[in-house]
């Protein structure tokens, strides 16, 4: 498993997880939620392409990415 200390590195590694998801169950979860260093309007937008209906993350302002 790879950590990040680095709070602006964190949100690279959220569609990762969420592909790793889809080969270890064979679907993306219906509903997924992240700290506020996964959020990315990027991650949501792809996340949300990948067939995830309900994305959170307890950050109000999204870190670019």
């Amino acid at each position: 498993m790879n950590v990040s200390t680095h709070k602006y590195e964190t949100f690279t590694q959220f569609i990762p997880m969420m592909e790793r998801q889809k080969e270890i169950y064979g679907r993306v979860p219906r509903q997924t939620s992240g700290d506020g260093g996964y959020a990315c309007r990027a991650n949501l937008e792809k996340a949300k392409t990948m067939g995830i209906s309900d994305v959170a993350f307890n950050n109000s302002s999204y870190a670019p990415c």
